[in-house]
């Protein structure tokens, strides 16, 4: 995964030059007042879809990481607004590469980690319930 966002960080490097010498070119345009000829009419369309695969792999990223440290928490140690945010935070981030990006399977498998993750939600929530007692545990 590693590989894939250091992949990714270089093309966007590569699109922030092409974006300089975007406005090299209109630059030149204007100052020899030349019609404003535009060659670069694909690239917003592809730092659309670069923005997004690149906010699937580092989201995917964080999404891993973050459930890995909460599996290891202990029950009182569980900030359950935190994970609640950070689950609808991610849940937004599916539906928006769903929405912006081909079908693929890391789409596929970054949607299926984070609805599993949202069932079992509610159960953690139910067991922060203040109210509850060891009598309800027997």
């Amino acid at each position: 995964m590693d590989a894939k966002i250091r992949q990714l960080e270089g093309i966007e490097a590569k699109f922030k030059e092409i974006d300089e010498e975007h406005a090299k070119v209109m630059d030149y345009q204007t100052t020899l007042e030349i019609d404003k000829m535009e060659y670069f009419h694909n690239v917003e369309e592809a730092r659309l879809v670069l923005f997004y695969r690149a906010k699937l792999w580092r989201s995917l990223q964080l999404w891993l990481t973050d459930t890995e440290r909460w599996k290891e928490l202990l029950f009182s140690e569980i900030d359950i607004q935190s994970i609640s945010e950070q689950s609808t935070s991610m849940t937004k981030t599916v539906l928006q590469c769903e929405r912006n990006l081909p079908p693929s399977s890391a789409l596929q498998y970054f949607k299926q980690l984070v609805w599993d993750f949202k069932e079992t939600m509610p159960i953690v929530e139910a067991l922060d319930n203040p109210h509850l007692e060891d009598l309800h545990f027997e």
